[in-house]
């Protein structure tokens, strides 16, 4: 269900007579771009609906434009899940001030499936310091960067533009909870920023204290802002990365349109943006057997044998393995929560390089797969050849039959 987004606008790309001017990937983009026109107005419209005044929701508009930095990522990663997920939900919440602004109904609570969210409760145990975890769903997490502590320097970017002084002047006690989840997970910071633009301008709209506000955002934001702001636009730059166009021109020049191919899941998902080729897992993650498939097709940088890895593979009807330098030798996170680690912890293996381990982790009887691959042995070529490679990418062929 994470992406039934796509698929509704894949069928209203193909409903709406704009195929002859607007290729899909513009089509994509532009409604990504738009939800985020929605989510400003949403926010405005909170706003203005808790104040009762539109300058308010003019002031939280305001507030999130100008702090863009801390209140989205879409302007370099467009089909985050958040890019979909945070207008409606803004639109949500909009929705319901305006309905309990005049009267309350009973709520019904629902029993929900958690089971698709179960790594999210380890995850936050964790996080919290209630104890540790082997699950490498949660590790994964707890080891990425955007789900690390929010760093200091954005509170200084907030207060350049005011916001942060009236955020803490007006909602302190209100936005405790928010504010604690935003400092354990970088992630968060993207819904907490928006949250502090609504209340904010909502406790700014006193006569005598807009008074002085909009004096002060006369004075102080032409000279403070529009400099940089200028400078932004000025910029068009485009992203170099050769190896990658390489690895793509590749797949669609020499494999069939209906290959299967395995990689990460970050990977994956420009493969099939670029090629159309069948993927064996989603680059997706809030699914419980997509998490399970994606962890067993990265055994590739576990310690696994040829055979177990090729059997894996082939059950989800793999026909190309694209393996990765920059996984299989990681060293920008520490040792523990290198990707390589937390297949060795979640297997039961003793993890590689000098340090602790926990006791009841043992030496694994084979080699790590990704290394030993690229020696071009007997016991591997047998199952896996290889037909591509480059700096960053080594793509093998799977075998037909054992």
């Amino acid at each position: 269900m994470n992406v039934y987004q796509e698929l509704f606008l894949s069928i209203l790309y193909r409903i709406l007579p704009i195929q002859n001017y607007l290729e899909p990937v513009y089509f994509y983009i532009y409604t990504l771009f738009g939800l985020q026109a929605l989510y400003v107005i949403a926010l405005y419209v909170t706003s203005w609906l808790l104040s009762g005044t539109w300058l308010s929701g003019l002031l939280a508009a305001f507030w999130y434009i100008t702090n863009r930095i801390d209140t989205t990522r879409v302007e370099f990663t467009i089909p985050l899940r958040e890019n979909w997920a945070l207008p409606f939900f803004a639109v949500q919440i909009a929705a319901i001030t305006y309905l309990f602004r005049s009267h309350l109904r009973p709520l019904h609570e629902k029993i929900l499936n958690l089971e698709s969210d179960e790594h999210i409760f380890k995850f936050l145990k964790a996080k919290f310091g209630f104890g540790t975890t082997r699950d490498f769903d949660a590790n994964l997490y707890l080891c990425e960067e955007a789900f690390g502590l929010l760093p200091f320097n954005t509170f200084a970017r907030l207060s350049d533009t005011l916001l942060f002084y009236a955020y803490l002047f007006v909602l302190l006690l209100m936005a405790a909870a928010p504010a604690v989840v935003a400092f354990q997970n970088l992630r968060m910071k993207y819904l907490w920023t928006s949250h502090m633009c609504v209340f904010a301008s909502f406790g700014l709209c006193s006569t005598e204290v807009w008074g002085f506000v909009l004096k002060s955002v006369h004075l102080y934001t032409p000279q403070r802002f529009c400099p940089g702001m200028m400078d932004e636009l000025s910029e068009l730059r485009e992203f170099y990365d050769p190896d990658t166009v390489e690895l793509m021109n590749w797949i669609k020049s020499n494999t069939p349109k209906k290959a299967v191919i395995a990689g990460s899941m970050q990977l994956l998902a420009g493969v099939k943006l670029c090629t159309g080729r069948i993927l064996t897992n989603h680059p997706h993650y809030e699914d419980k057997s997509l998490r399970e498939r994606t962890k067993q097709v990265y055994q590739v940088y576990a310690k696994r044998s040829p055979e177990d890895v090729y059997s894996i593979l082939k059950s989800f009807g793999t026909n190309y393995v694209i393996l990765e330098d920059s996984i299989c030798y990681e060293r920008r996170h520490s040792r523990g929560c290198r990707l390589r680690d937390l297949l060795d912890i979640a297997n039961g293996h003793i993890m590689d390089g000098l340090g602790e381990n926990e006791p009841d982790l043992k030496a694994s009887l084979y080699p790590r797969f990704c290394e030993e691959i690229k020696k071009n042995l007997s016991s591997y070529s047998m199952y896996f050849t290889r037909v591509f490679q480059n700096k960053t990418f080594h793509v093998y062929k799977l075998a037909k039959h054992k």
